[in-house]
């Protein structure tokens, strides 16, 4: 019986292999969540902020993660890797945030994926739109106190430039 399975073997891998190279995301609802994403037709990644990362995809399509819980310094980093055992990267698998300086083997926090659900830009910016704002806001903040900076070096230089001739 077992020489029987073993010839039979090839064969069985044979007529299973189109089945496991196939799109996960073929035939699939385009508004249900799905396990995993075919790593072939993934053309960038976005990181949303420390819990949500978008893959944009071929044929115009974008899933976004939720991932498993926060993985903090996601989003100051913005990078991250992952190891493939097959052609898909699918839920419960892990990131690891590439971290400044890192070289080789990426250094950082390791996060777990959660389910792929299709969404599409508009979705993201109703969903985000706090988001956006915060960080809208945090740049405005950071070019307000630069701006602020400047004139107060500007006016330090002014005062400088004026007693300087009186010293004289």
């Amino acid at each position: 019986m077992t020489k029987r399975l073993h010839r039979l073997l090839p064969l069985l891998l044979v007529l299973l292999a189109p089945m496991a190279t196939a799109e996960p995301d073929e035939g699939v609802d385009d508004t249900e969540p799905t396990r995993c994403i075919n790593t072939g037709s993934i053309l960038k990644t976005k990181v949303i902020d420390d819990g949500n990362v978008v893959f944009m995809m071929r044929r115009d399509k974008m899933y976004l993660n939720t991932l498993r819980s926060r993985c903090r310094g996601l989003a100051r980093y913005g990078r991250f890797a992952y190891t493939l055992q097959t052609r898909s990267l699918c839920e419960l698998e892990r990131i690891t945030i590439i971290e400044e300086g890192t070289v080789g083997r990426p250094k950082g926090r390791s996060c777990t994926l959660g389910m792929f659900q299709p969404v599409t830009m508009d979705d993201l910016a109703i969903r985000f739109a706090p988001v956006i704002r915060q960080r809208q806001q945090e740049q405005a903040g950071a070019d307000i106190e630069e701006i602020a900076e400047e004139s107060v070096d500007a006016a330090a230089e002014e005062s400088a430039e004026q007693t300087a001739p009186d010293a004289q």
